[in-house]
């Protein structure tokens, strides 16, 4: 079993964190880096919009993994790309239909 740690310890640790400005900031706070990040929800709701506009904005800070596993990269996710206009030239972001974790 893993070892188990005070509350206090757990207080004073320190962990690099996004900083995020305008509507990201307020949406949602300060981030720990790193990790999965999962967006789901019923359709048709804009998962797709959000996950590609806040991908891009995170490539601000580091390159970035975006596993499309629910519409893969088809015809659909390229229109999706093009729609949330997604810039080409952004070599920082690359997409997967599919990855193991």
């Amino acid at each position: 079993m893993a070892r188990g740690i005070t509350a206090k310890t757990l207080l004073n640790k320190k962990f690099k964190t996004f900083v995020f400005d305008g509507i990201w900031a307020a949406v949602l706070g300060e981030q720990e880096r790193g990790g999965i990040w999962v967006i789901y929800g019923n359709e048709k709701n804009g998962k797709t919009t959000l996950a590609l506009l806040l991908s891009e904005y995170l490539t601000k800070f580091e390159n970035l993994n975006y596993v499309s596993a629910e519409e893969g990269t088809g015809f659909t996710f390229q229109q999706n790309l093009s729609r949330a206009k997604i810039d080409f030239k952004n070599t920082k972001i690359k997409f997967y239909d599919y990855l193991e974790i």
